[in-house]
């Protein structure tokens, strides 16, 4: 091992030693904020300054930011330090960032080989640190994200679910509702699931729509998205008769595991009682398997004790 990578090492264990101390952390991280800084060392000392925000790390976190941006982003593929940057720079942001933070909003990079747009990261960092700026600005580049579906990523749903997020956050149902009606895409699941998470206060009117639109969905991440409307609006439980109907007869042992555990966790006694109800009748083996796991979190109760046993008998 060369002597620079030696001292590079001894930087990142000071910094975890000092984990302690926060204040003394983020000076001793603001200390690596340096273009000649290894990339891992870097990455760390940016996420202790993002925790622990210290005014001095201002300035070199803008000179950082240039430095990775030059060159069209090549000594930065994929966007990860300038994303990491901007989160820093967040409790930091001052009016004059705002040129900064529009440019890292429409900032896109297509990388070899596949040349591909991978900068999404930086799109969904530079939206959230921009909204705290100015949430009109940020509101019109939300919309403007979650429309360009196309161009976030097929994993993540980035930078479109982040503009979910956004919106959810400013409480523009309409737009959010909009997109959660379209059929969702099979390669963008994630975002329909976020639009339909941050719907909420939708007027309860509004929900069979999207139970219709979505409740046979081969996608279990939309569907994930789906209950967490369901079982998270503002006005309580949604949907109960699609629930029950759901508990009975799917084959989607993911999902129902996910619906089944999030039920029994609510604590609300309605909520378990659908499924006290459903597991009395039900018979598939896995998913009997999946319904002790679940209510074992709650035993005690003498109907779910009485529930298991039968469970357990079967």
């Amino acid at each position: 091992m060369n002597r620079r990578t030696s001292v590079q090492s001894n930087a990142i264990r000071q910094l975890r030693a000092l984990a302690s101390d926060p204040q003394a952390q983020a000076d001793y991280a603001c200390a690596l904020l340096e273009p000649r800084t290894r990339r891992d060392e870097l990455m760390a000392a940016l996420e202790v300054v993002a925790s622990t925000p210290v005014l001095a790390a201002r300035p070199r976190l803008l000179v950082l930011y240039d430095h990775f941006a030059a060159q069209d982003g090549r000594r930065d593929r994929g966007t990860y330090v300038r994303s990491a940057l901007l989160k820093a720079l967040r409790p930091l942001v001052e009016p004059g960032d705002r040129d900064l933070l529009l440019t890292a909003v429409t900032t896109y990079e297509d990388a070899p080989p596949a040349f591909d747009d991978d900068a999404g990261l930086l799109r969904a960092a530079g939206l959230i640190a921009l909204n705290e700026l100015d949430d009109e600005l940020g509101r019109y580049h939300a919309v403007r994200l979650l429309a360009d579906r196309e161009n976030s990523e097929k994993m993540s749903g980035e930078p479109a679910v982040t503009a979910a997020q956004v919106l959810g956050a400013q409480h523009e149902l309409t737009t959010l509702f909009f997109y959660a009606m379209r059929p969702a895409h099979p390669d963008y699941g994630e975002v329909t699931a976020e639009c339909l998470r941050q719907l909420v206060a939708l007027p309860p009117a509004m929900v069979p729509g999207l139970i219709e639109r979505h409740g046979g969905s081969d996608s279990a991440i939309v569907l994930l998205g789906l209950f967490d409307l369901l079982l998270g609006h503002e006005d309580g439980p949604q949907g109960l008769d699609f629930i029950i109907d759901f508990l009975a007869s799917t084959r989607r042992e993911d999902v129902y595991r996910y619906l089944v555990t999030t039920l029994v966790a609510s604590g609300a006694p309605g909520l378990l009682e659908l499924v006290l109800a459903s597991a009395r009748y039900e018979r598939d083996g896995e998913k009997m398997a999946i319904l002790v796991r679940a209510l074992a979190l709650v035993e005690g109760d003498p109907a779910v004790d009485e529930v298991l046993t039968i469970l357990n008998q079967n």
